[in-house]
């Protein structure tokens, strides 16, 4: 299976999700069996993304909805759970995933739309102070510098790589590549392997009815750090 439909297949077992009436595995077993395409490599890896994304969800809501605040409010709110899927696969599964994998997710969707959603998450300064301030109202401080921030800001440069792609693509400044012959056998694609990064999860902070009345607020004290596409 290509990288679009793997990535189509993690946001629609989000978009069908609701924690109210479904049980996470439940909802994983009912939707693996209608899709009886998939073999089980397919499977493993959707169903380990579907379940991080549920399991840390409050740390992909606080990026999605930022920038829908901030930078995406004219994007599509049907696209909320793809955002998701990519802000979790960046935080939690780049390092089995390597950014050749990474890439190709990116590069099956639309071009403006992921410069716009990953110049907005990749900004080192939004990183570094209100989306790092608000993972800290969820997560002990010391967790989230050292399992979420710091991995991922040590594949910042080539993440920021990436977001430069895209742009010089919207501004047509990339060239085509010239059509080869391959000369060796394609290895079936199998993303499962190796294993995912373990990352332990602490005691979370008891939570409260701040974040979200927080969230803007930790935005306006801060000035607006995001790109504009070309």
């Amino acid at each position: 299976m290509n990288h679009k439909e793997l990535l189509r297949h993690c946001v629609a077992i989000l978009d069908s999700f609701d924690p109210v009436i479904h049980g996470v595995e439940g909802h994983v077993s009912k939707y693996l069996r209608d899709e009886q395409t998939l073999d089980e490599s397919e499977k493993t890896f959707i169903t380990e993304v579907f379940s991080g994304c549920v399991r840390h969800s409050k740390i992909m809501k606080v990026v999605v909805t930022g920038f829908y605040v901030q930078s995406g409010k004219n994007s599509l709110r049907s696209d909320i759970n793809l955002y998701t899927v990519l802000c979790y696969l960046a935080l939690f599964r780049l390092d089995e995933l390597t950014m050749s994998h990474y890439r190709k997710f990116i590069q099956s969707q639309d071009t403006n739309k992921m410069h716009r959603f990953l110049a907005y998450f990749l900004n080192e300064k939004n990183l570094k102070t209100w989306i790092k301030d608000e993972w800290c109202q969820i997560y002990e401080s010391s967790y989230v510098q050292t399992d979420i921030l710091s991995p991922l800001l040590n594949w910042l440069p080539e993440l920021n790589e990436v977001i430069q792609h895209l742009a010089n693509k919207i501004s047509n400044r990339v060239k085509p590549k010239k059509q080869t012959r391959a000369t060796t056998e394609v290895k079936p694609f199998n993303i499962t392997k190796p294993r995912p990064r373990s990352v332990p999860m602490p005691e979370p902070i008891p939570p409260s009815n701040h974040i979200n009345r927080s969230l803007r607020a930790h935005m306006e004290n801060y000035p607006q750090t995001t790109s504009t596409g070309p």
